[in-house]
């Protein structure tokens, strides 16, 4: 085998660089940002940017309002009332988790219990929706108001 001449190399080695306006590409999808992937394990994605919008804040003064009103006796025995409470305290839970996950804060198991906790006295889950009786409902409520304190009190470590 004999070896290629110098300047057949060289042509080899133009013809195989390829331009990006030749090949649709842009510079920028070549790239790898760095410093996404150096990014140190305790800092939280986007929430120190502040490019981060949270779901549950604007739901927690409707849940409060709503703890209040099932403070009352004729509230509590409404079948209404807990159906809305049921409803609420899914949707709240559900955007508490997704910001929690959304900062990087893990769950030492504490908020999933807590929150399972709350879910399954409602009758969370599929099946027949159970009622609770008004001192099971006034445990859940108060239940649910610590929940909503451990999110805050952890959404509080959140660099801004």
């Amino acid at each position: 085998m004999r070896p290629l001449p110098p300047i057949l190399i060289g042509l080899l080695l133009l013809g195989c660089r390829a331009r990006p306006e030749e090949t649709g590409r842009t510079p920028s999808t070549d790239t790898v940002e760095v410093a996404d992937t150096a990014r140190p394990a305790a800092q939280p994605v986007g929430a120190a940017h502040g490019a981060v919008e949270f779901e549950a804040p604007p739901l927690i003064p409707a849940m409060h309002a709503q703890l209040d009103q099932l403070t009352s006796p004729a509230k509590r025995g409404d079948p209404n009332s807990v159906t809305s409470y049921k409803g609420a305290a899914g949707r709240l839970i559900d955007a508490m988790k997704a910001d929690l996950t959304r900062v990087g804060l893990a769950d030492s198991g504490a908020f999933r219990l807590l929150s399972d906790s709350v879910l399954n006295e409602l009758g969370g889950g599929t099946g027949m929706v159970r009622h609770p009786d008004p001192q099971d409902l006034s445990a859940n409520t108060e239940r649910m108001r610590r929940l909503i304190a451990l999110y805050e009190s952890w959404m509080r470590q959140v660099p801004k």
